[in-house]
């Protein structure tokens, strides 16, 4: 798994020559998700989830396997050090 470095994006990554050819010679199905940011996806300073960027964290209240699971896009109080209970032991 490869995700593209802080400040790019899913099609700077996607449409990379280099990134297409490897794939291609070895039968990898590319998977680009778009980052996370302080403001809307599409930022250009959209990154993976770091303290202080959690726009776009599920918070449906339906996770069954998190105990206590809220609507809350991101409930800080329990998660104050980014892991998460879904996540086990990571």
């Amino acid at each position: 798994m490869l995700f593209h470095g802080w400040g790019g994006d899913e099609g700077e990554f996607l449409d990379n020559v280099t990134v297409q050819s490897q794939s291609d010679q070895r039968g990898y199905v590319l998977v680009a998700p778009l980052g996370l940011g302080r403001e809307e996806p599409g930022n250009r300073l959209s990154s993976w989830s770091f303290q202080g960027s959690t726009t776009g964290l599920d918070g449906d209240g339906l996770n069954a396997a998190v105990s206590g699971d809220t609507n809350a896009i991101c409930d800080d109080d329990r998660t104050p050090d980014y892991t998460y209970p879904s996540c086990g032991d990571c």
